[in-house]
């Protein structure tokens, strides 16, 4: 729905109450208040001053965490996208459970948001259905196909250390000292995505120096 900035402006500050001040000095209670609005746009408005204010990550977290499931799909892909600039463990727990949703556009907003958080718990579900999807071989959910595999490559370049020590059960020291053994007996319960760390970090032992 195109009715232009200047209008949305005129709404967003009619449902906060705020005529002419600064929107970013607008107090959260009054913003958690126009988040419960009947209309879906004034939501969504809110939403989009949340992204552009600098509240602290708690309160944007309390706000958008409620809307993340609202009955507007528009709503829920706006809050889902905005989750993913929180940066706590609690918002990713919000978009896994997004992953879940009947709409083709919140499941892709709800990966491009873990991918954003780069949020190791992800991977497993994340796989799990890209691995569906791409045996569905559905053309129209290509942008979710994208969007999985994107924020799984994310994920593991960036939290390879982490996803390695959790399949090992190796909270500290050096990844180069764990036992062969430990490696082969954490293989058959990884995901292939580990799995691929795993024989990665197996090669650079066995490598010769210098190579």
């Amino acid at each position: 729905l195109d009715i232009g900035d200047a209008k949305k402006e005129d709404l967003l500050r009619s449902a906060l109450g705020e005529p002419s001040g600064a929107l970013a000095d607008v107090p959260l209670e009054r913003l958690s208040t126009a988040l419960g609005s009947g209309n879906w746009l004034v939501r969504m408005l809110v939403i989009g001053l949340l992204a552009e204010r600098n509240d602290p990550r708690a309160a944007r977290l309390d706000l958008l965490t409620p809307v993340a499931e609202d009955k507007s799909p528009h709503v829920r892909a706006a809050a889902v996208a905005g989750l993913g600039h929180v940066d706590d463990p609690r918002a990713g727990e919000v978009l896994l459970r997004a992953l879940k949703d009947e709409d083709t556009a919140i499941r892709a907003a709800a990966a491009a948001a873990l991918g954003e958080l780069l949020f190791p718990p992800a991977v497993d579900p994340l796989l799990s259905l890209l691995e569906a999807k791409e045996g569905e071989g559905n053309i129209d959910e290509l942008s979710e196909v994208e969007a999985l595999q994107t924020a799984l490559d994310g994920i593991v370049v960036a939290k390879r250390e982490d996803l390695l020590r959790a399949a090992l059960g190796q909270a500290e020291g050096s990844l180069d000292e764990v036992p062969i053994q430990n490696l082969v007996s954490a293989f058959p319960s990884a995901n292939w995505m580990v799995r691929r760390l795993l024989i990665e970090l197996v090669v650079q032992r066995e490598a010769p120096p210098g190579s």
